[in-house]
């Protein structure tokens, strides 16, 4: 499903490029980046996973 989502907040921005609109260029690229980063968390190895987590909080 996530998959799906990051496929759909992709054809909106470059449909939002496509028509100069920059409201739906900047809310479905923020949303497709924060998408895509959840399928990649999703995808990835349980170590690869705990590393991400320890880059972003080290404590």
């Amino acid at each position: 499903m996530y998959g799906f989502t990051v496929s759909g907040f992709l054809l909106w921005t470059l449909y939002g490029l496509g028509l100069g609109e920059w409201p739906l260029i900047l809310t479905n690229s923020v949303c497709f980046l924060l998408a895509l980063f959840i399928l990649a968390m999703t995808l990835l190895p349980q170590e690869k996973k705990d590393a991400v987590a320890d880059k972003i909080d080290p404590t």
